[in-house]
């Protein structure tokens, strides 16, 4: 992991640790607690996916917001 934050720009490459994602995901409502998945419909896409679905899917959307966010900046500096 060092090597990889030394071989790159260390203000361009944001590294995703499995902590933050976590965080992320529960902020997001990714991970709902139990209350909650109770309260759901049944066809509620959220009760039937695994832990490694969900996080694939909050790890998508975070990508996506960093994504949105190099756009805008980008378009800003035009």
């Amino acid at each position: 992991m060092k090597q990889i934050q030394e071989g790159f720009l260390s203000d361009r490459v944001k590294v995703l640790n499995r902590e933050e994602l976590f965080a992320y995901a529960k902020g997001k409502g990714h991970f709902p607690e139990d209350k909650e998945l109770a309260k759901l419909p049944a066809d509620d896409p959220r009760v039937k996916m695994t832990e490694p679905q969900k996080l694939a899917k909050a790890c998508v959307d975070r990508l996506f917001e960093f994504e949105v966010h190099a756009r805008r900046s980008k378009k800003e500096k035009i």
